[in-house]
């Protein structure tokens, strides 16, 4: 499932009535309770809706369409199709509105398919391409910002948007245990805390062409 970062924190919280003071220092990132879900199913008016989706997510309308110009997607392209059919009379003068009610809901379906797997072997093209960029800085630094915290450890983005996972078995000062409702990881003993937006200096330690993916371990000098 593919997700669209939200980086405007700020006018998110004001969205939700937080109000929050952001200092110079804190970085855009993907707050994850935040996470816009990009699942977006083409479908025909007529078409049945699940409960859960019955009206568009901003627009409230139960009625709508979506198209861009010019035209870059097939949808595009057959929303184009029956507006000018509509503005030449074609619709019933042709009888064309039995043919759109016939192929319509394949058409959506089909697209809806081939934009998931487009979208998806974008992404795949992109990690593996990282990977093989940074299989040539293994052993070099960088300056990044935590933006991802789980229980296996934390994902650091560079500036240049590679983004690699530090392991928590590579940090060998503390136990650390994955706080889920802060997103941060704390030491135990040391109670060091790694959270969303903290920046770090990190070392290239691995990056598999074959997996796409990249690891970081941070480097030695880190002021806390």
């Amino acid at each position: 499932m593919a997700t669209a970062r939200i980086n405007n924190t700020k006018h998110i919280g004001a969205a939700i009535g937080h109000t929050a003071s952001i200092t110079p220092d804190v970085h855009a990132i993907p707050f994850p309770p935040l996470k816009l879900r990009k699942n977006g199913k083409l479908c025909p008016s007529t078409a049945p809706k699940p409960a859960y989706s019955s009206m568009h997510f901003g627009l409230s309308t139960k009625y709508y369409c979506h198209f861009t110009s010019p035209i870059r997607r097939y949808p595009d392209l057959q929303i184009h199709r029956i507006i000018k059919d509509k503005l030449r009379g074609r619709l019933e003068r042709e009888g064309k509105t039995e043919h759109y009610k016939e192929i319509l809901e394949d058409v959506a379906r089909q697209s809806s398919v081939c934009e998931r797997r487009a979208d998806e072997a974008e992404r795949e093209s992109d990690k593996l391409k990282k990977a093989e960029y940074m299989s040539y800085h293994i052993g070099e630094e960088f300056e990044g910002i935590i933006s991802g915290v789980t229980g296996c450890g934390f994902y650091v983005e560079l500036p240049n948007t590679v983004e690699g996972l530090v392991h928590v078995n590579t940090l060998r000062d503390d136990y650390y245990t994955f706080d889920q409702d802060a997103y941060e990881l704390i030491g135990d003993v040391t109670h060091k805390v790694f959270a969303l937006g903290q920046k770090v200096r990190v070392r290239v330690a691995d990056a598999d062409t074959m997996l796409k993916t990249v690891d970081f371990v941070l480097a030695e000098e880190q002021e806390w």
